[in-house]
């Protein structure tokens, strides 16, 4: 009986030990709206700390998968997919692979203009603006780290999100213009 006891009295505090060891799971906001998580207290910045609460873990109310202890069937190949016909339409239908960076679809080039025509220069100014623009954007985005935050915030960014559809506005508008 005693025995008995002190089994029962070893697996209760091994339970009770196991309950408090459970990693507590902190979140934070910071001050551009991310949520941070982190089980280490630490590591949370100073001025966070206060606003840090720990998040309650609950155990899920949903059942665990089903075990079964049957033994393991072999497993049966499935069938393969018939053999095409030809291998000739196959070979039509694979696109080519593409090669370089990606490219930025763009407006269509200006119609042709009479030399001297002084709105000539001024459709080949846009359009070099434009393109620049658009390059220096593309750069910016597929920068191995980019931050969205930090993006965002980039004054010369705001410049071209700012500048872009006016200089868009304009070229379409001259194009207009000198469209027959």
């Amino acid at each position: 009986m005693l025995r008995h006891a002190l089994r029962l009295l070893l697996a209760l505090a091994l339970c009770l030990a196991a309950q408090s060891s459970r990693a507590d799971v902190y979140r934070w906001v910071d001050e551009l709206g991310v949520t941070h998580y982190t089980t280490d207290p630490e590591t949370i910045p100073r001025r966070h700390r206060d606003s840090a609460h720990a998040i309650v873990a609950r155990p899920s109310r949903r059942p665990g998968p089903r075990i079964s202890n049957a033994p393991s069937r072999a497993a049966t190949p499935l069938p393969s997919a018939p053999e095409p016909a030809s291998p000739e339409p196959a070979a039509r239908a694979t696109p080519p692979a593409p090669s370089g960076p990606p490219v930025f679809p763009g407006p269509p080039l200006a119609p042709a203009l009479a030399p001297g025509d002084p709105r000539a220069a001024e459709l080949a100014d846009l359009e070099a603006r434009i393109a620049t623009d658009r390059e220096t954007l593309r750069q910016l985005i597929s920068t191995k780290r980019w931050d969205s935050a930090e993006l965002a915030s980039d004054p010369g960014v705001r410049e071209i999100a700012e500048r872009l559809p006016r200089l868009q506005a304009e070229l379409e508008a001259l194009r207009a213009e000198t469209v027959p």
